[in-house]
């Protein structure tokens, strides 16, 4: 098919997922949540979640995809991200250690949805804690330099 240039064309793609692919998304779920929650990452209840990440064994159990967006402004299916980005965000509460993120988010794009369980909480706290954020990219570099910024999402939860 030849495309002039500067014209859009609509597709969907369709692509086989790899199990290194599966435990790549695991892998960027549990550094986020060591990043950004009090855990060492040595405690037993992720042990299951990096056996996986290991082993790529039973990758069901942990990894899925989701139906739509956990950012509240993109759950309408006619909205799509203004600027190119990722987003990540992770939560626990005493009884489960989960995070959901979506990578190159875009204009023009709604890529999946990725939820990982990283298995049973470490935490003893009652209560709901979560971390969110986007990473945005800029078209050009601003007058910093920089060619993106890192900006915290904020929860729909009161």
């Amino acid at each position: 098919m030849i495309v002039p240039e500067r014209c859009e064309v609509q597709g969907e793609m369709r692509a086989w997922l790899s199990l290194p692919y599966y435990r790549a998304v695991a892998k960027i779920a549990f550094h986020f949540v060591l990043a950004h929650f009090p855990f060492t990452g040595l405690e037993q209840q992720v042990d299951g979640i990096k056996r996986f990440i290991f082993t790529g064994r039973d990758h069901e159990r942990f990894v899925q995809n989701m139906d739509e967006p956990f950012v509240e402004e993109l759950k309408d299916p006619n909205v799509l991200s203004r600027d190119w980005c990722h987003l990540l965000s992770a939560q626990y509460d005493y009884n489960t250690l989960e995070a959901r993120m979506q990578f190159f988010s875009g204009p023009k794009l709604r890529p999946i949805v990725w939820r990982v369980m990283l298995g049973s909480s470490p935490s003893r706290i009652v209560g709901t804690f979560n971390k969110g954020f986007v990473y945005r990219y800029f078209g050009a570099p601003n007058k910093e330099g920089y060619v993106g910024e890192m900006i915290e999402l904020q929860s729909a939860r009161p």
